[in-house]
């Protein structure tokens, strides 16, 4: 197995399981320092920033009543959403430019740096908001509201506002009402003349018309009553005709079979009006009735000399002298029994009435006739007469309409529009801005949010374990024990030699001291943890130098021969042994001679000082300290050993720095790994775990060095610094760190 390059790192990646309130606390400094910086920058903006005062007010804005020029509803306006409308108004250029103009605002202290810009910045200062009423609707209430940096003259561009809004409102509707006024005035004159003019027009018709004055019953025309009278006698003369032109076929036809007396009782009958079917005599009365009628209508229309009544009078004279005078004699013929000549002379008598018949019906066609046409032209007056009235009565019915109006206008022009009621006035401003209740919270929130974002990015990017839970979760192998910073008492490193264990032993020095207690739980777990069950032969090793593991090793050997086992310590890190010091021992032959065929085993092996300990130094190093590791010969001591001792640890190098311990781990039963708490010790952790992984070794569990009283990595490590480095070959050490206790 190849070693990691010098200076590679892992993934940067989110720790995992770690919960934001553990990294606070774990960063707290850093969280405290940014919630400290962000309050004092909060303080020094509260102390330097100008204040800002702001004013309200409230304003009520009603309809005074119906407009009268549209003739909208009340209930309808009631309806509008007008208040959004006057929202506008308030904060338009047209009323704040008004009142800027008239109150002076760019003398006010606040202001007057703002001449230039004045209306737009009292409009972007200027807010109006409406509340809402009990039903959740907006209500008709407005509230104003201005900023600036000087309290009292908040309240006056706020006055001044309002009385702008009030008098551009008095203003417009006065106009509109003016104006409306004017206009319905004009079009009243111009309605009244053109009524005056239909009225004229209508009585000079009137005059040219003397025929719509006559009329009869139910509204017609004395013409045509008069038609109509004559159309009946039409009628009247038509069966006439025929039943004069039936006796005159009776009489052409004969005596017939009842002989001549039968047919002069005939002529009597018909003379008398008795024959069957025979139409109702017509007496003088009746002829000359409907003619005097006519004549009186006449006279009283057209006059005495009109030609109509002359017509009319001959008619009547030859009448009355043909139905009364002694030119009938047929009626002497038949009062005196029917002579010879009575057929002949009732013959003659039936020819005279069918040529009177003919004249009196030609002579009534022609009356007809007339009548019709003094019929058509009243139709068509009649029509144009009732034309003309409706024309009259629409024009009368809108002048009425606008007159009606104009009188509205005239009596809204003093209560119509919107009237604004202030129902809060304007006080002096109260200060806002800077509020200490909204800058320092909000300080310390960001101060503590961008703590806390900075805290966990510096967790994110931490590369070291600094409690024994971190271990566990990123490496997930238990841990067993923890071994606390301590320093070497009494004369301390230098008093090391041949002959004198190093202080490091504090298992040894100091059985009773609080690290000596650490290796014995080490020990304890091994012993009788589940993890070192039925492990006999066990490799300490760690990820990275200068972690501690050969001081762990050797505490570990010491604490194991102290609860009265029979331990052996293999020192098998040829490159750089140091077991032997630690001890006070001669190197002797070591590993390295014994592995190379140059010792026996039980030369080389070396009492530890304490009963039941013994030591295998490494030995001189050699030239090929991998290749001496991975010949049989390794495996074989190992194998040999394992009969003689009940505990065997073996010290290698680190993980990462050269290839040994990879060597040896497949030939042990488990590895203890060493881990330092502290800055930079994850990554590597984290890639010898990995390592061991692919090679299958079982790990019997993880001993934390450098750990506070509390479980936490601590601020200084408890090693010496070594000035050696590993001096293996270029192509096996890729890493050459200066070391501590291994």
């Amino acid at each position: 197995m190849a070693p990691h390059p010098k200076g590679a790192e892992t993934d940067v990646t989110p720790p995992d399981g770690r919960g934001l309130w553990e990294v606070a606390w774990r960063r707290k400094a850093l969280v405290l320092l940014l919630t400290a910086l962000t309050a004092s920058l909060a303080g020094v903006y509260y102390v330097l920033s100008k204040p800002v005062y702001q004013a309200s007010a409230q304003v009520l804005v009603v309809t005074k009543r119906p407009d009268a020029v549209t003739g909208v509803e009340s209930r309808q306006l009631t309806q509008e959403d007008y208040v959004a409308t006057h929202q506008v108004l308030i904060r338009s250029p047209l009323v704040v430019e008004r009142a800027c103009n008239k109150h002076r605002l760019g003398e006010l202290p606040s202001l007057a740096p703002l001449k230039d810009r004045l209306v737009e910045e009292v409009i972007r200062a200027l807010t109006v908001s409406r509340g809402k009423g009990p039903s959740g609707a907006a209500d008709n209430v407005l509230t104003l509201a201005f900023r600036c940096t000087n309290a009292a003259d908040a309240a006056a561009v706020l006055d001044a506002v309002i009385g702008s809004y009030k008098e551009f409102l008095d203003e417009t509707y006065r106009d509109l009402s003016s104006g409306s006024l004017k206009l319905i005035a004009q079009a009243r004159d111009v309605l009244q003349k053109e009524l005056n003019d239909k009225e004229a027009a209508y009585r000079k018709f009137r005059e040219q018309s003397p025929m719509l004055v006559f009329k009869g019953k139910d509204g017609a025309s004395l013409r045509q009553d008069r038609l109509a009278g004559i159309e009946a006698k039409r009628a009247v003369l038509l069966v006439r005709r025929a039943e004069l032109q039936a006796q005159l076929a009776v009489l052409d036809a004969g005596p017939g079979d009842g002989g001549r007396e039968a047919l002069l009782a005939l002529i009597a009958s018909w003379g008398q009006g008795e024959a069957p079917g025979a139409a109702p005599k017509l007496t003088l009365q009746d002829q000359l009735h409907p003619l005097l009628m006519e004549e009186q209508k006449l006279l009283a229309s057209r006059g005495a000399n009109h030609p109509d009544v002359v017509a009319l009078r001959r008619r009547i004279e030859v009448t009355r002298n043909f139905l009364a005078g002694p030119s009938a004699p047929w009626r002497q013929a038949a009062g005196k029994g029917a002579s010879a000549d009575s057929v002949a002379l009732y013959r003659t008598y039936c020819r005279q009435q069918l040529k009177h018949g003919e004249v009196a019906e030609g002579l009534l066609a022609g009356l007809a006739q007339k009548e019709q046409d003094g019929a058509r032209q009243f139709i068509a007056a009649e029509v144009q007469d009732t034309a003309l009235r409706a024309d009259i009565d629409r024009r009368q019915r809108l002048y009425d309409t606008v007159v009606k109006q104009l009188q509205q206008v005239d009596l809204a022009r003093g209560v119509g529009g919107y009237d604004a009621r202030v129902i809060a006035p304007p006080l002096a401003g109260k200060k806002v801005q800077p509020s200490a209740l909204q800058i320092f919270p909000a300080a310390l929130l960001l101060g503590a949010l961008a703590g806390l974002g900075l805290a966990y990015l510096a967790e994110v990017r931490d590369r070291s374990f600094r409690t024994a839970d971190e271990v566990r979760r990123a490496l997930g192998l238990p841990v067993i024990g923890h071994v606390p910073f301590f320093k070497p008492q009494g004369k301390g490193r230098q008093a090391a030699a041949p002959g004198h264990p190093d202080p490091m032993l504090c298992t040894r020095h100091r059985p009773a001291s609080p690290e000596a207690e650490a290796y014995r739980g080490v020990r304890t777990a091994l012993l009788f943890g589940a993890a070192g069950a039925g492990r006999k032969v066990i490799q300490v090793t760690s990820a990275a130098q200068s972690d501690g593991k050969t001081v762990l090793a050797a505490n570990l050997a010491v604490s194991i021969a102290q609860s009265g086992k029979r331990v052996l310590l293999i020192d098998a890190d040829l490159r750089k042994p140091h077991q032997h010091r630690l001890f006070g021992l001669e190197p002797g032959p070591g590993l390295a001679g014994v592995l190379a065929g140059t010792a026996e085993l039980d030369a080389a092996l070396l009492p530890g000082g304490v009963p039941g300990l013994s030591v295998l130094p490494g030995g001189p190093r050699p030239d090929n300290p991998a290749e001496l590791l991975t010949a049989p010969r390794f495996e074989e001591v190992l194998r040999c050993l394992r009969g003689r001792y009940d505990f065997i640890l073996v010290d290698t190098p680190a993980l990462l720095a050269v290839t040994d311990p990879v060597i040896v781990a497949p030939r042990v039963d488990g590895v203890l790994l060493n881990v330092r708490a502290g800055a930079n010790g994850r990554p590597p952790a984290e890639r010898a775990r990995a390592l061991l992984g692919d090679l299958g070794v079982p790990i019997v569990g993880v001993v934390i060095n450098a750990m506070d009283h509390h479980g936490r990595a601590d601020a200084a490590y408890f090693g010496a610094s070594y000035s050696l480095s590993y001096g293996a070959s270029a192509d096996e050490v890729v890493s050459a760190r200066p070391a501590a206790i291994r």
